[in-house]
């Protein structure tokens, strides 16, 4: 027994850092859990590996994460079901068909497993989403020149399994091609980790690698062909520019900064009318989610102080059909939770930033969560298991920084950051 006890703890964080990032990379592959259909198996193998360290080493935890697990474990999903049974009773309507909410915000319990490994995710989790890259490039080269491919493609991850979409968008007089992997927006996390990497900390080391890595990222979020994605990597480069321009051309820094002005004004009217025409099918579905949401707030105003509750569905004109969730996903949060746990919930979303502006140390994590938080607006995956695994990368990065030298960093178990 005490042979097994010594090779646990000897492999322990070794073996746990490989579930975490096969959890990661199975969340990015299989967002809808309809591919691999791992998802949830791997998340219960970790828990399963990491609850025998609880019979030798006490589990201890912030007040903070305490209060944030409260609210998004425990608060948020059994507040929603409740609401969602006593509607469903009073409305004598089946409940029970869309419980994804429940089991999804379990993911961010992952948090304690995080900080009580004292495990430093940056590495794995930005090196792993890569994946999607890959995954993407290949999409696209088959589109190119393997049609016969392409529509198998098409039919599994498009109408089968809903893991991507495929197609050209429309942008004014600009057409283009469209690879659209549902998992796409965690390429901002990367995104900023190698422009952080290559701009701010000027590392040399496989300086030639990283920019082919940043380059395919910059592209494969091009090719999503989603505004919030382009508008996100737009503003992303642009303000790492200007940093590293700040701090190596103060003079190109400031020429710079007003051709970004004198740019802006001249296209901002025309990217809006582009971003915002209804005139485009993604923009007319998005509209009529909006106009049906009003009518509901209107209709019930009780909605907004109580919310409906997980597990009901409401009519959409968008959809032209009772839907359970739609890509707006703050108009979805106050339909399922009221203004008030909303809020609490914002709140709580807002927490890393805020911690960041109070420290006045803004990094490449913090950026990215706010490029996250934009793109989640018109994106139904904040509240989703990818959604929440995003959650505990970020919050385990905040509550590092707060716990200093009580987190073990990756280079410990031979995972180390690329110099």
């Amino acid at each position: 027994m005490e042979m097994l006890i010594n090779i646990y703890k000897r492999y322990h964080l070794t073996i746990l850092n490989v579930l975490i990032v096969l959890l990661i990379l199975v969340a990015s592959v299989d967002p809808q859990n309809r591919i691999l259909g791992l998802k949830y198996p791997v998340f219960c193998l970790i828990f399963l590996f990491w609850a025998p360290k609880l019979l030798y080493e006490k589990l201890l935890i912030p007040r903070k994460m305490g209060l944030i697990l409260f609210i998004i474990c425990l608060l948020m999903p059994f507040y929603g079901i409740s609401i969602g049974l006593l509607n469903s009773f009073i409305n004598n309507s089946n409940w029970g068909e869309e419980v994804r909410y429940f089991t999804s915000f379990l993911f961010f319990t992952l948090t304690v497993v995080v900080a009580h490994s004292k495990i430093d995710l940056t590495y794995k989790f930005n090196i792993t989403v890569l994946i999607i890259v890959v995954l993407s490039m290949a999409i696209f080269t088959a589109l190119l020149f393997l049609p016969d491919i392409s529509k198998v493609l098409f039919q599994y991850l498009v109408r089968e399994t809903v893991t991507a979409a495929i197609g050209t968008r429309d942008y004014g007089i600009i057409n283009v091609n469209m690879v659209w992997y549902r998992t796409s927006p965690l390429l901002v996390f990367p995104l900023t980790y190698f422009l952080h990497i290559l701009l701010i900390k000027k590392k040399r080391t496989n300086r030639t690698v990283n920019f082919l890595i940043l380059f395919s990222i910059i592209f494969t979020l091009f090719l999503s062909g989603t505004r919030a994605n382009l508008l996100s990597l737009i503003l992303i480069l642009v303000i790492y520019t200007d940093i590293y321009l700040f701090h190596n051309h103060k003079k190109l820094f400031i020429l710079y900064n007003e051709f970004v002005f004198v740019v802006g004004l001249y296209l901002i009217s025309s990217a809006l009318i582009i971003l915002f025409s209804k005139n485009e099918p993604s923009n007319i579905i998005k509209y009529g989610h909006l106009v049906s949401y009003l009518q509901l707030f209107t209709t019930n105003p009780s909605i907004l102080l109580w919310g409906q509750g997980i597990g009901l569905p409401f009519y959409s004109s968008g959809a032209q059909e009772a839907v359970f969730v739609t890509e707006l996903q703050y108009f979805e949060m106050v339909r399922i939770w009221g203004i008030p746990i909303t809020l609490v919930f914002i709140c709580v979303l807002l927490l890393p930033i805020i911690e960041d502006l109070h420290a006045k140390s803004i990094n490449h994590i913090t950026i990215a969560y706010v490029a996250f938080l934009f793109i989640a607006g018109t994106n139904p995956f904040l509240l989703d298991s990818t959604g929440m695994l995003v959650l505990v990368y970020v919050f385990s990065n905040m509550f590092r920084k707060q716990m200093g030298n009580d987190f073990i960093p990756l280079n410990s178990v031979n995972c180390s950051h690329p110099k």
